[in-house]
């Protein structure tokens, strides 16, 4: 099967996402997503379930800080 592609601004979301992880040793909250890209939680909510459709990333829904990279983008 052929992976899903992303577009930037998702590719922009991800790459905060593991730098962030990278640093901190936990995922960003969604807050602070928006925070850094000053957009919404909304919006950034719409950006990480599109990820998470592709196969970029999972979380658990009931759990803060769980968002876990499963690839990198292309």
């Amino acid at each position: 099967m052929k992976p899903r592609k992303i577009t930037d601004r998702q590719a922009e979301v991800l790459s905060f996402i593991i730098g962030y992880t990278e640093k901190y040793s936990f995922a960003p909250s969604t807050s602070e997503i928006a925070e850094h890209f000053q957009i919404t939680v909304h919006a950034i909510q719409d950006h990480i379930s599109a990820l998470k459709r592709k196969g970029y990333v999972k979380s658990d829904e009931r759990k803060p800080r769980t968002l876990v990279v499963l690839k990198a983008a292309e």
